[in-house]
């Protein structure tokens, strides 16, 4: 049998359940909204339901001239399966041109991180202030050696990718 602790909380535990089943807020107190008193029409509330109908008309005519005018903007259509998956190319300045052929001159394969490359080179110029600016250098060459992608030292590498980009940016 089951020691009675555990049957003493499984009871506790039922009763619990079963008190809190009910609604917690009883109201029942009815809401009433006062009528609306309708005053009849005078002489100004004639001229603002005149003045109100041309407003309108006017309304209307613009949404005809507006939806004319929607018919030459191309419209949404319905999702097409593509064929091929887009390039993903970037197009590149004559200065990111340069940057680049510098680092994979000197040996290192800039396939797949020329973005990251061109960050880290435009962090060298404009942040020369800024404490972190070599750790990102650091950073990024010490990616590119575990990827693989140059078998320079990280000395090396670090060294190449400040001059190449003070050369090609700053």
């Amino acid at each position: 049998m089951m020691p009675k602790s555990v049957v003493a909380l499984v009871l506790f535990s039922t009763l619990t359940l079963t008190a809190c089943g009910g609604a917690t807020v009883d109201d029942s107190t009815d809401t009433t909204i006062a009528p609306l008193s309708r005053e009849p029409k005078n002489q100004t509330s004639q001229s603002a339901t005149a003045s109100a109908s041309a407003s309108a008309s006017a309304m209307e005519t613009a949404r005809s001239h507006s939806n004319e005018s929607d018919n030459s903007q191309p419209k949404d259509r319905a999702a097409q399966e593509i064929t091929a998956i887009p390039s993903q190319q970037v197009q590149l300045s004559k200065q990111d041109q340069v940057f680049l052929d510098e680092l994979s001159g000197k040996g290192v394969d800039i396939s797949d991180v020329e973005n990251q490359l061109i960050g880290t080179a435009n962090i060298v110029c404009t942040n020369t202030d800024n404490p972190l600016a070599p750790a990102t250098v650091k950073a990024v060459a010490g990616q590119l050696i575990e990827q693989g992608k140059t078998t320079l030292e990280h000395a090396e590498l670090v060294s190449l990718i400040e001059t190449s980009a003070k050369k090609a940016y700053c």
